[in-house]
């Protein structure tokens, strides 16, 4: 006769790494939170419903040029290459959540590499996941995912990986131009100060 087999002991250490990880990551706990609620209860804002009809477009006419159907008409390549594809792809609140999520373990990353972990990075990182919800909430859908993109590039860049840091910037204007000049003004601004502290650095160096 075969031996009774008991039930298999419980294993804390999954539960364990669970908590431990939650604690470790509030901001993006809470982004899960909120977008969770987004997809329940999201109000169906006019910024909304013009992401609606781009993506429903985009799955009755592909890519297209030109819409004539929509006020006096537009062109639609200057508005995103990529997101009604994806949006049609993965559904658009979903993308929606993606991207506000991953926004916000984005932004927590960079801000723990320069600041690391406290109360007030923490702080930070939760009222950055509250501000990006808040684009899930009017309907700018696509500049929270240009805003994903974005960070990501911000992220690489300050890794040194700038060959990453030039197709996620090409990702960041193409799937959302204001983001990409948001990025783009990022990026000079980051560059003129750099400039400016080596001018100080050589003054200084030349004084001594």
């Amino acid at each position: 006769a075969r031996p009774a087999v008991g039930p298999l002991p419980f294993d804390g250490r999954i539960p364990a790494r669970v908590g431990h990880w939650l604690r470790a990551h509030p901001a993006e706990l809470l982004a899960v939170v909120l977008a969770a609620l987004w997809m329940t209860f999201g109000p169906l804002t006019p910024d909304l419903s013009a992401q609606y009809y781009r993506v429903w477009l985009f799955d009755h006419a592909g890519w297209t040029v030109w819409d004539g159907n929509w006020y006096g008409g537009h062109d639609l390549p200057g508005y995103s290459l990529t997101f009604p594809p994806l949006a049609a792809l993965i559904g658009l609140r979903v993308c929606g959540a993606l991207a506000m999520v991953g926004s916000t373990a984005l932004f927590g990353r960079l801000v723990g590499d320069r600041w690391g972990r406290s109360r007030a990075t923490d702080a930070a990182c939760c009222w950055f996941a509250v501000a990006a919800c808040g684009d899930l909430v009017l309907g700018r859908l696509t500049f929270a995912l240009g805003v994903t993109f974005g960070l990501a590039a911000v992220l690489t860049a300050t890794r040194r990986r700038l060959a990453a840091c030039g197709v996620l910037a090409l990702l960041c204007t193409a799937t959302s131009p204001v983001a990409g000049a948001f990025l783009a003004l990022a990026g000079a601004a980051e560059l003129i100060t750099r400039r400016r502290l080596t001018r100080s650095e050589e003054r200084r160096v030349g004084k001594e």
